[in-house]
């Protein structure tokens, strides 16, 4: 059998919701085909079935215990669907949006977001932001595109690194920023925070995607498929592999960004 088309029996074998959800399932807990006939609403002789075209491909097998597995093959197919889970979840979003200026390996390892969940609405982005910054203990990370500093934000940013928490916001050399912000950086508040040693800053000329996380949950706004920057729609999660994700991302970007500047800033 050609490589091809030992790909293509693979798809075939995985053409089914059912069998897909049954490795999901046996991806974070072993069981029998009746609990997972349980778990799905289904028949016992369905779901028996599946297991046994599973087996058959070599992707579960019985353990000692009389439960069913994944094998290291079931779990590495199972790892390479998550980013067709993800973006088929999502074919309405990603109908209109890309990964414009995301680096191959970080569009690879997409599945790592698969459990994200779809926020949609300014808004509500925005609150999700603030609560995101309200929980940070450790730090504080921020890619943006235009410069939130309201007053509740500002209070929130001072009141994190009276508690040490290390603070980094890396901004899109276009970004467009607030009329009061001239008077922000009169504010003696404003300026403490500029001198603060945990408070860091960075500019990237080539920001499209949009990060805001701490060290238990993160978010990220992907762009329109002309690049422009959408921050009113969101993924949001804290599961370790999502966080790791964008955390990775932030700190490759971070490393490709040069010195912030407040002459590249740009009224509204």
């Amino acid at each position: 059998m050609s490589t091809s088309e030992n790909l293509a029996k693979y798809f075939f074998d995985m053409a089914s919701w059912q069998r897909l959800e049954i490795l999901m399932y046996l991806s974070k807990k072993n069981s029998t085909p009746s609990d997972l006939a349980k778990f799905l609403k289904s028949t016992n002789q369905e779901v028996h079935r599946n297991f046994e075209r599973l087996k058959k491909s070599n992707f579960i097998l019985k353990n000692s215990d009389g439960l069913y597995q994944l094998t290291t093959l079931g779990q590495m197919v199972l790892i390479q669907t998550k980013p067709l889970l993800f973006i088929s979840k999502n074919s309405k979003f990603f109908s209109d949006h890309g990964f414009e200026n995301i680096s191959k390996p970080f569009v690879q390892r997409i599945g790592s977001l698969e459990s994200g969940k779809y926020i949609k609405g300014f808004v509500k982005v925005q609150e999700k932001w603030l609560s995101i910054y309200k929980n940070s203990q450790k730090f504080l990370y921020a890619i943006l595109f235009d410069v939130p500093y309201t007053e509740e934000i500002l209070n929130t940013i001072s009141e994190k690194l009276e508690k040490n928490t290390k603070i980094k916001s890396l901004f899109s050399e276009s970004a467009l920023i607030p009329k009061q912000r001239k008077s922000l950086l009169k504010n003696p508040k404003f300026k403490a925070i500029l001198s603060n040693k945990n408070f860091e800053r960075k500019m990237n000329q080539n920001i499209t995607a949009v990060v805001v996380l701490n060290e238990k949950e993160a978010s990220v706004c992907f762009p329109f498929s002309s690049g422009q920057v959408d921050v009113s729609q969101m993924f949001y999660d804290n599961s370790q592999e999502f966080v790791k994700w964008c955390l990775d991302y932030f700190d490759e970007t971070w490393r490709n960004s040069r010195a912030f500047s407040e002459a590249k800033l740009r009224d509204l």
